[in-house]
């Protein structure tokens, strides 16, 4: 067995593997966040009688990004738990 930056070989596909499944969460975050505010802007510009929409939009991007971040903390803790096992 060959060790490559302390990791055995059998170890690194692993790791590229939760890698991607973490830049993807983090993309689809970063699309669906970049949707709810242009969705946002363009209601506020339509009609200024939307704010209520728009105050509600809001309350649902920051949940959005709260929930993101909260994927991406059960994946460290998946990578954690799988690194501590190996």
């Amino acid at each position: 067995m060959k060790r490559i930056l302390g990791l055995l070989d059998e170890e690194i596909p692993n790791l590229l593997h939760l890698m991607v499944y973490v830049l993807i969460v983090v993309l689809l975050k970063n699309i669906f966040t970049t949707t709810i505010k242009a969705k946002v802007n363009i209601n506020a510009k339509l009609a200024g009688i939307l704010l209520p929409l728009k105050r509600q939009l809001n309350m649902i991007l920051v949940s959005t990004v709260l929930t993101a971040n909260e994927n991406l903390l059960y994946t460290m803790i998946a990578m954690a738990i799988l690194f501590m096992s190996a």
